[in-house]
């Protein structure tokens, strides 16, 4: 059996580059958790361990900021641009408490530089999201219903 304790905090001694640390956080964090939680049917009551509330509408507005943005680039259109910077100022004001925590820990330069893998992070749970559940759906496995239902609103 395994157990979530909170208390316990360790370190990864590993040297990280971004590429490697982004490809293992999706593929071998990100995806494997959502197929997991779907698995458990627990996709729309998270408990714990980074899935407070509040995390999937910032998770939507950054996905809807960067679609909102690829059809701007297509189509040149202002109110496009204007939408998504929005939505992105809405996730970075959500969590000023995280950023302000930063500026005190290692200065405010830190905590400005904090923000663009901050909205990284987001855009990355979302493709995770998509990633995992279309896994679930090849694997021949039903959505919880309650996902529908929570998903429909």
């Amino acid at each position: 059996r395994a157990f979530i304790c909170p208390e316990i905090q360790g370190a990864h001694l590993k040297h990280w580059r971004f590429w490697g640390a982004l490809r293992t956080d999706l593929l071998d964090r990100a995806i494997p958790w959502v197929l997991l939680l779907l698995e458990r049917d627990r996709i729309t009551r998270p408990a714990g361990l980074n899935l407070r509330r509040g995390e999937p509408v910032k998770i939507a507005l950054v996905c809807a900021a960067l679609v909102l943005l690829l059809i701007a680039v297509v189509s040149p259109r202002q109110d496009l641009v204007l939408a998504a910077a929005f939505a992105l100022v809405a996730v970075v004001v959500s969590n000023l408490g995280m950023y302000r925590w930063f500026a005190r820990l290692r200065g405010g330069l830190f905590a400005l530089a904090v923000v663009p893998f901050n909205l990284l992070y987001y855009a990355l749970s979302g493709v995770a999201v998509l990633g995992g559940l279309a896994l679930h759906l090849m694997r021949g496995r039903r959505v919880p219903a309650s996902a529908v239902h929570h998903a429909i609103g």
